[in-house]
């Protein structure tokens, strides 16, 4: 009878913890939602007229559609960075690399500037910038933890790792 309480008490304690730990969580990152990202990707060209060098500059551009938060947040505030790689021209294949510095000030959209003529291929990869910071587990790892095929925040890893420890022990 000891040994049930004993464990009872252990999963009560365990379950009080989880939900505090929700419930920090909710407070502290205003909780999740699903919004809509909306990207508008173009370029113009610049011929060589002035005497400057012909050239080009590829513009991604983003805003939340139907923001119901009611604040306009700009496109960077999304994105944690950004890789263009660029192909076809006589360079071979070029990425270009933006990471988000600390301190930077939001803005609208990001530019790439390049001189030539030459038709490129570009492929963006752009990776959000999670609040709270999620991670994406090995598959081996999701198994053993028992969560799901999505990226999870860090207290969720380590509720798991908890949960996982108390089971066997």
């Amino acid at each position: 009878m000891f040994h049930k309480l004993v464990a009872f008490e252990t999963e009560v304690d365990m379950n009080l913890q989880r939900r505090r730990s929700e419930l920090h969580d909710e407070l502290r990152g205003g909780g999740t939602r699903k919004a809509t990202l909306r990207l508008w990707v173009h370029h113009t060209y610049t011929s060589d007229e002035l005497d400057a060098p012909p050239g080009w500059t590829l513009k991604v551009v983003g805003k939340l559609v139907d923001d119901k938060a009611g604040i306009a947040r700009k496109f960077t505030s999304f994105v944690k960075n950004m890789q263009v790689r660029l192909t076809g021209g006589p360079a071979g294949e070029e990425l270009v690399e933006w990471n988000k510095p600390l301190g930077f000030e939001d803005v609208d959209g990001l530019e790439v500037k390049r001189q030539g003529k030459q038709d490129l291929t570009a492929e963006l990869l752009i990776n959000l910038d999670f609040s709270p910071r999620r991670y994406q587990l090995s598959q081996q790892l999701r198994q053993i933890l028992e969560l799901a095929d999505q990226p999870e925040t860090r207290p969720k890893v380590l509720e798991a790792l908890w949960h996982l420890s108390l089971i066997h022990i």
